[in-house]
């Protein structure tokens, strides 16, 4: 799980929004560049599906 709070802080860090509108719907668009495979993939190394 850390690795998807990683990413979704640098795209937060990158754009720099400060209002609370605005930075949930920067999330809300953001949410959409964490793909169905990349998240699979990060949950399958975090031990949380097995294979």
């Amino acid at each position: 799980m850390e690795q998807v709070f990683a990413k979704l802080k640098a795209f937060l860090c990158q754009a720099s929004e400060r209002t609370y509108d605005k930075l949930w719907q920067l999330i809300d668009k953001l949410l959409d560049q964490f793909h169905t495979d990349e998240c699979l993939n990060l949950f399958r190394h975090s031990g949380y599906v097995s294979t």
